[in-house]
């Protein structure tokens, strides 16, 4: 496996989907701060923030929130005509029900009119003005429900905003699987035997023994990194024969005082 070319294939991944998701992102946000700058300051710096909390593999339940609000705005963006479609439709709907009820309602109103219009001149005044709404109220019928039905256009619209919010989420997976790539990458340069790292080494060993030796004073691991101001996953992987990096080795040499 060529991991030069791997690691660039990452870093190409990560430009990529960050560009991507930037393109959508930033609008939603420059529309919600109701400003341009602060828009494009806010949309980047979150990504950094998911790309950064990723890359060092520290909180995760904010770096999940942090994922979640980064792809709210590619998802806002492709969704919103969905559910202007939709609105338009259930719009549509209302108004052919009301003209409906509308014609109904006048029709009843005609026919009494007609029958009463030999008694009662009111009634004989109210035949024309009231044929004139109805054939009004029967043409705005026949005009919503002739129209091009857009049920069916929304429910595709619907469908390919579906199938591009999983888009977005699939790109967002790569970049963190590229993101967490690039950070094994980093610590495999702890090359066994090389000098570089080595979790067998001599050093390592020796620091191990003092950890062991000067822990003993202390309740627990966290409780002694505290003290020397290590960190307890490095202190772990030293106690248990697992690969840290040489410059992080000599640190913890130097302040338990190893040679």
């Amino acid at each position: 496996m060529n991991k030069s070319l791997d690691k660039k294939i990452a870093l190409g991944v990560i430009i990529l989907s960050t560009g991507l998701m930037q393109i959508h992102s930033i609008p939603f946000w420059q529309e919600f701060t109701d400003d341009y700058y602060s828009g494009i300051a806010f949309s980047i710096a979150l990504h950094g923030a998911m790309l950064w909390n990723w890359y060092t593999n520290q909180l995760p339940k904010v770096r999940v929130v942090i994922a979640a609000l980064l792809i709210a705005g590619p998802w806002y963006q492709i969704s919103t005509p969905v559910f202007e479609e939709i609105g338009e439709v259930k719009e549509s709907s209302v108004m052919a029900a009301s003209y409906l009820g509308e014609v109904e309602q006048l029709e009843a109103s005609l026919k009494d009119y007609e029958e009463n219009s030999k008694k009662y001149k009111r009634s004989a005044d109210r035949v024309k003005p009231t044929q004139a709404l109805l054939n009004t109220a029967r043409k705005n019928y026949r005009k919503e429900i002739s129209a091009p039905d857009k049920s069916e256009a929304s429910w595709r619209l619907y469908t390919v905003a579906v199938m591009l919010a999983s888009g977005f989420f699939v790109v967002l997976l790569t970049e963190i699987s590229a993101v967490k790539f690039c950070r094994r990458t980093v610590s495999e340069n702890i090359e066994t035997g090389k000098g570089n790292v080595s979790k067998i080494s001599e050093t390592a060993e020796m620091v191990a023994a003092a950890i062991s030796e000067k822990m003993k004073g202390y309740n627990s691991q966290t409780a002694f990194a505290g003290a020397y101001g290590f960190n307890t996953r490095d202190v772990s992987n030293v106690v248990n024969g697992k690969a840290i990096s040489k410059k992080k080795l000599g640190e913890m040499a130097d302040r338990l005082g190893v040679s």
